[in-house]
């Protein structure tokens, strides 16, 4: 059977338009998986965030945003992953995971308000202890951290709150105590380990003040070079 010109161009713009929809279909999945493979961190970074630029549908822009989100909160990149978090909240795709993230992004960037509101949102005790304590609003953290302590399996961040209570009420001996059981779990704990610091300032222990303060130091700096 014979076709006709018409049919033939009809067949032609179909074929464009389909093989327009594949790639529109595979090029975010295309750049977040060389983003995921790529040697430098800093590639990485660049390759997804096409991934999320070239995203259409909705079911990739919720993919793309989810996966380059702890991506961004390591690298201290807080802006860009609120920004894509926001995104997730409008598509729907926000979920306990990405939230705790961007709690992470906000409390850094010292919007403890925000933060505090997402905290409360999903329920996490945790963080809201946390910010409380940033916000200086300690009974409220210490209500919720002594609930924490009571629980059958305490996270070392309970501790770490518990010291940071104890030292902003002045006792001294207390949050010493405390930031050595993290110290015992994790002796990387940034916040542990300048807490350590301002104890021994304290105590009248220079030396040691300053041993804890450029372990934590050396710690920050090794961490902000790798996601460079």
């Amino acid at each position: 059977m014979k076709i006709t010109k018409k049919a033939k161009r009809i067949l032609i713009i179909s074929l464009i338009v389909a093989v327009f929809f594949i790639i529109l279909d595979i090029l975010p999945f295309w750049f977040m998986w060389a983003g995921i493979t790529a040697p430098e961190f800093s590639d990485q970074m660049a390759l997804q965030k096409k991934a999320v630029n070239t995203s259409v549908f909705r079911f990739q822009k919720i993919y793309t945003r989810n996966n380059i989100l702890p991506s961004l909160v390591l690298s201290g990149d807080y802006d860009t992953a609120i920004e894509y978090y926001k995104d997730l909240e409008i598509l729907g795709g926000a979920d306990n995971f990405n939230t705790r993230l961007v709690i992470y992004a906000l409390i850094n960037k010292g919007d403890y308000h925000e933060a505090l509101s997402y905290a409360q949102l999903i329920n996490d005790k945790s963080k809201m202890a946390q910010i409380y304590i940033k916000l200086g609003d300690y009974p409220k953290a210490k209500i919720l951290v002594n609930e924490l302590l009571s629980a059958k399996h305490v996270d070392i961040s309970t501790y770490a709150y518990k010291a940071e209570l104890a030292y902003a009420e002045g006792n001294i001996g207390e949050a010493n105590k405390y930031a050595d059981i993290v110290m015992g779990k994790s002796s990387a704990y940034l916040d542990i380990l300048y807490l350590k610091s301002k104890i021994c300032k304290k105590q009248g222990k220079d030396a040691e003040a300053k041993r804890y303060f450029n372990q934590a130091q050396y710690i920050e700096d090794k961490r902000k070079s790798i996601y460079r």
